[in-house]
């Protein structure tokens, strides 16, 4: 009860997913670990979230790809897919992004395949919105909290993000 789908993507049956949690962290694992289920059961458990948190998206993982994380205070960077090991689903993940007070936490992620043929859209709640290259965005490692993508206005935060471009359009 309460539960709601926000995300669905079309796979081959042996991707493997990446999931990032609004505490900073991410899960890297193989779809055939997520066996096919009927509509009205519960699933399976992908990650474990800790107190508070909720997951902040997933996608597809692609070969030489980058995940772009993006938080509520507009900061943001993209970290090499390679850096995330391949673990079982169900664990608490590794870090993707330092969460911090000045960061806040995560709001969207993507995986990244062609960043010089693809933009970001960031919207914020007070409904300003840019739209930058992606190849712009600063190339970072998993710990780091990355760079400021969007200016906010006082008391303004990120609402979502989304993707525009490359080899396929997608909206977080």
């Amino acid at each position: 009860e309460g539960d709601e789908l926000n995300w669905v993507k079309l796979s081959s049956g042996s991707d493997e997913l990446i999931i990032a949690t609004t505490d900073g962290k991410a899960v890297r694992f193989s779809e055939k670990q997520a066996r096919p289920m009927g509509r009205d059961t519960t699933g399976v458990r992908a990650i474990t979230l800790r107190k508070d948190a909720l997951v902040a998206g997933f996608d597809i993982v692609r070969k030489d790809a980058n995940l772009l994380v993006v938080s509520k205070r507009g900061y943001g960077k993209l970290t090499p897919l390679e850096e995330y090991p391949a673990h079982s689903r169900g664990g608490q993940g590794v870090y993707t992004m330092a969460v911090t007070e000045r960061t806040g936490p995560l709001v969207g992620m993507r995986v990244v395949v062609n960043p010089e043929e693809e933009q970001l859209i960031v919207i914020s709640e007070g409904g300003q919105v840019i739209r930058t290259p992606i190849e712009n965005i600063r190339v970072a490692g998993r710990q780091t909290q990355g760079v400021i993508i969007m200016r906010l206005d006082e008391g303004d935060t990120v609402a979502t993000i989304a993707g525009v471009g490359g080899t396929e359009e997608a909206e977080e």
